[in-house]
């Protein structure tokens, strides 16, 4: 992009970019309870923004870690957006760069929270100068049919996993790194540990029968012997962890034809399918998956079109019963607002 001259350090007093990223790692990435996953990335993309080079005087560049925190511009953030590695061209190739830059701004935000930093250069004036594409959240739900396909096709410990997702909405990581000490049989609970959570916090999630059986047929190892507390209850088969499973699930979608579909889309569904549950409300389904808040919630839900079908019939017999109601009212009642119409009985 640009030639590059050997950067002059800042100024003896003036933190960089660097110093500040270091004081990121230690005290807010690294920080007790940050799942290692999470940490991993969030590492790999400070060490991707200290090592970023950016437009300097006379043509050169500058590793953005020798920058000062304070000196860093809102040019210099749409640079690393312009320089960005780009997989992908959906949305014009800006997603991965959002993403990255997401990050950035966090970097920023607790630099100036913790004193390290006056600004940022995603703000100015209290205005924001930095925009993002609005991220377009996935609609996936099963189609009539795909989860038998999924089941007929899986292979064993891939099966299990499919259908533990289905029955608790957990995370593919929450479940590969579930052990058998955090299975309470007797309250049909989960109880997942804080370490293990993407939120960082522990949270209970119910076991119905189905998957109750499904780890009835796991809990022993092939000697016949019960897996320990420490084993890994979607392991293999003497409870070792299972590292990843994307290319049984590849495998699995392909041999059953199926496209389109990602393993968190189970967690989608098993959402949706709550929801339309009668009786259950978004708060369930928000304590249930272990949202922070009823915003991240709303983006899981979708229904199908049957459930839609169930609103038109519901949504009609109000509106005839609402309509019944107005026309059948005495003359005092319509002339009188104190007196309401009867309100029509739903059924479910």
């Amino acid at each position: 992009m640009f030639t590059v001259d050997p950067p002059r350090a800042e100024p003896e007093g003036r933190l960089t970019l660097g110093d500040v990223c270091v004081q990121y790692l230690k005290k807010h990435v690294q920080r007790e309870g940050r799942r290692k996953a999470g940490r991993k990335l969030m590492e790999w993309y400070v060490a991707a923004f200290r090592r970023f080079e950016v437009p300097a005087p006379n043509g050169a560049t500058i590793r953005l870690e020798r920058k000062a925190i304070d000196a860093i511009t809102t040019a210099d953030v749409e640079a690393i957006r312009d320089g960005w590695k780009r997989k992908r061209a959906s949305r014009g190739g800006r997603v991965g760069a959002d993403r990255a830059l997401k990050r950035l701004r966090h970097l920023f935000n607790w630099a100036i929270e913790k004193g390290y930093a006056e600004h940022t250069p995603f703000n100015r004036h209290g205005v924001t100068v930095v925009h993002f594409a609005k991220d377009q959240g996935r609609a996936r739900r099963l189609e009539p049919g795909e989860e038998a396909k999924l089941l007929e096709h899986a292979p064993a410990h891939l099966h299990a996993l499919i259908t533990a997702a289905l029955e608790t909405g957990m995370r593919r990581g929450e479940l590969l790194a579930l052990r058998w000490r955090d299975v309470k049989w007797a309250a049909d609970l989960l109880l997942l540990p804080a370490e293990i959570t993407k939120t960082a916090e522990a949270r209970d999630v119910p076991m119905t029968r189905r998957l109750k059986a499904v780890l009835g047929l796991r809990k022993h190892a092939p000697d016949g012997s019960e897996h320990g507390p420490g084993a890994f209850v979607f392991g293999n088969e003497v409870g070792e962890q299972i590292a990843d499973t994307r290319d049984a699930w590849l495998e699995t979608c392909k041999g059953s034809g199926i496209t389109g579909l990602h393993f968190h889309d189970l967690r989608r569904e098993f959402a949706s399918r709550l929801r339309e549950t009668p009786g259950i409300s978004d708060h369930h389904v928000r304590d249930w998956l272990g949202h922070a808040d009823m915003a991240t919630t709303s983006r899981y839900l979708a229904t199908t079109r049957v459930g839609l079908q169930h609103a038109r019939r519901a949504f009609e017999q109000h509106r005839d019963g609402f309509a019944h109601g107005l026309h059948t009212a005495t003359p005092e009642a319509a002339t009188d607002p104190s007196a309401a119409p009867p309100k029509p009985q739903l059924s479910n």
